[in-house]
């Protein structure tokens, strides 16, 4: 099998700005060890079976076509937010680019009695956030007290292995000029992680370099999607690198992850600090 190439600018689009390229990397590499071919930007042009092996035309971003056989295969496919067959235009409701739902922070459209959450609203379109934006548009509905819904919301994408994040990466961090440390720890490092035999996990954490409030989180690895809301809510909780440290923690587990990356964050910081 044929190793995708890393830096090609196609792959900074798959998973959108949010996930940086070491995460692709990471999740290339797990890919080619699993014998998964990962095709981007590819359409499928046709297919059909042969003594029960599929044989698939696929059509490459450089108009390119390549053929393939296999036994099972998996398309991934970019939903349309509204269908058709719904006809909000019927009731009234507009809707804006790609067909998304406008709404304000109520979610209400704009008729009052109409509300919209999820992936007909658009970003972030994940289960969890719609499910959140549901309950409080019911709230509202019933006049019931309720806030508006946090813009912390972690991210989590159900691969193998997984990945998770939320709050800032180093590319926002950068173009708000906000100095910022990095503290890394890695699953194979980590006893629990060795345990479970995880070799290229990993966990990032982003500190502001001002006050080492914790500001970002990303997870790679086996419960990525679990592991990610330790740092939830530590970045909810405008919590510094000195909870980390001061926590103690269950061994083995991956929430020593945690105290892991801190203490490599904090040992980069008293050595900038030296520096100066």
């Amino acid at each position: 099998m044929l190793k995708p190439k890393m830096k090609t600018p196609a792959t900074h689009k798959v998973f959108g700005r949010r996930i940086r390229c070491q995460l692709l990397r990471t999740l290339f590499s797990n890919a080619c060890e699993t014998s998964i071919r990962v095709q981007i930007f590819a359409r499928l042009s046709s297919m059909k079976t042969i003594c029960a092996v599929s044989v698939a035309m696929v059509e490459a971003p450089r108009s390119e076509i390549e053929t393939f056989a296999f036994f099972k295969a998996i398309e991934s496919l970019i939903p349309s937010p509204t269908k058709q067959t719904v006809r909000l235009e019927k009731a009234g409701v507009k809707t804006g680019a790609r067909g998304l739902v406008n709404v304000n922070e109520n979610f209400q459209t704009n008729i009052e009695h109409i509300y919209a959450a999820g992936d007909a609203i658009g970003f972030p379109a994940l289960a969890s956030t719609s499910m959140e934006q549901a309950r409080r548009a019911a709230l509202h509905a019933l006049n019931l007290a309720g806030r508006t819904i946090s813009p912390i919301l972690p991210a989590g994408i159900y691969t193998i292995p997984e990945v998770s994040m939320v709050g800032e990466t180093e590319e926002s961090l950068q173009k708000k000029d906000t100095a910022y440390i990095v503290g890394r720890a890695n699953y194979r490092e980590n006893a629990r992680g060795r345990i479970i035999g995880d070799q290229e996990g990993f966990l990032k954490l982003l500190f502001r370099q001002a006050d080492l409030k914790l500001i970002g989180v990303h997870v790679m690895g086996e419960l990525a999607t679990e592991v990610v809301h330790i740092g939830l809510i530590a970045v909810m909780g405008d919590a510094s690198a000195n909870l980390f440290v001061e926590a103690c923690l269950n061994m083995p587990t991956l929430g020593m992850l945690y105290k892991t990356a801190t203490l490599d964050a904090l040992q980069k910081f008293r050595k900038s600090q030296k520096d100066t």
